[in-house]
């Protein structure tokens, strides 16, 4: 038998990388912002910037890990 997510578990992944994805553009933003605005040097921006596209990339792979995950139980679920 399949796995079926409820629809809790639905919301609750949903938020997740909306979370993910408001964060990093709020960021991106912001370091854009304080760049153009103030006479530091770009290697904070750049930083910031990584950290950005960390979360960019937290917020694509969940879903995948997610369907993965979701395979290898059905996968056990049919070996036993």
């Amino acid at each position: 038998m399949e796995h079926q997510e409820t629809k809790t578990e639905e919301l609750i992944g949903l938020v997740i990388i909306y979370l993910f994805a408001f964060v990093a553009v709020f960021l991106g933003l912001f370091a854009l912002y304080f760049h153009f605005t103030t006479s530091l040097s770009v290697a904070w921006m750049v930083k910031l910037l990584f950290v950005d596209l960390a979360l960019m990339c937290l917020a694509i792979l969940k879903p995948i890990f997610d369907i993965t995950l979701s395979f290898i139980r059905d996968v056990l679920r049919q070996n036993n």
